[in-house]
């Protein structure tokens, strides 16, 4: 038996974006990435983007994710500035040498190599999930529960004006597998206990029996399958990614 931490994530709106800087596109993932469920637990804990603290994180903490609700991908636009006649992996590599992008921005403004362009922002509305987090060793789990009590900074959900609808309602479980601690809880439920009297969360009506089960180690169920995800930072001060395995599968959960 491991000790995992259970949480509840509900946004009206969320972004999971595996792609960071360039592409006129950013795409959103069905599902949280490491990095910014890693990230959530950063700033309930406190810790700078740049720390040692995250970083640390990042390798400790192992995340798995089950879908309660899928939500509606929706898309917006956003007109940015960036580099002119510079490709992405360029750019990327002038990013690493320096950490401060309105800086490099404005001398480049400066001699008229800039412009502007429109980019398609997609997200999700109404995505529910619940999450598990196992630590090897270097987080403390009960702390971090009690923190995503009350975050020290603000957790954001891919975006910094996607805020949580619901509290997160953490709980530290003792479960043989990822799979195990993450059926331990129904977020639809735990969500509609939160609603004020007389009030029903739309996805009230929708019945999982159903789920989709992404997870950082092989579950031994019949249909699962294997996919590459670049989402782990191993190195937040320079927003570099590697990429991990995930394994996914759906799990029959009853009426």
């Amino acid at each position: 038996m491991n000790s995992y931490l259970v949480i509840t994530i509900y946004g009206v709106f969320s972004s999971f974006g595996s792609t960071s800087r360039g592409p006129s596109t950013r795409p959103t993932d069905r599902l949280p990435t490491k990095s910014m469920l890693v990230g959530a637990a950063g700033a309930a804990m406190g810790a700078r983007a740049e720390s040692e603290q995250i970083k640390t994180m990042h390798h400790d903490l192992q995340t798995a994710v089950k879908v309660e609700n899928r939500g509606q991908r929706q898309r917006d636009y956003q007109t940015v500035e960036v580099f002119k006649g510079i490709d992405q992996t360029t750019e990327q590599g002038i990013m690493r040498k320096s950490q401060d992008r309105a800086e490099l921005l404005s001398a480049f403004r400066a001699r008229g190599k800039t412009e502007h362009k429109l980019t398609d922002r997609y997200f999700l509305t109404d995505a529910v999930y619940t999450v598990a987090y196992r630590s090897d060793g270097a987080v403390d789990l009960s702390d971090l529960c009690h923190r995503f009590r009350k975050p020290v900074f603000p957790v954001f959900l891919g975006r910094k004006q996607f805020l949580p609808a619901v509290d997160f309602m953490p709980e530290i479980v003792e479960a043989a597998s990822f799979q195990e601690a993450l059926l331990s809880r129904n977020s639809l439920e735990v969500i509609q206990q939160q609603m004020p009297e007389g009030m029903t969360p739309w996805f009230d009506t929708c019945t999982n029996t159903r789920v989709l089960m992404a997870l950082p180690e092989r579950s031994g169920n019949a249909d699962e399958w294997e996919i590459v995800r670049n989402d782990f930072c191993f190195d937040p001060a320079l927003r570099a990614f590697g990429a991990r395995k995930e394994f996914r599968s759906y799990v029959e959960v009853g009426e």
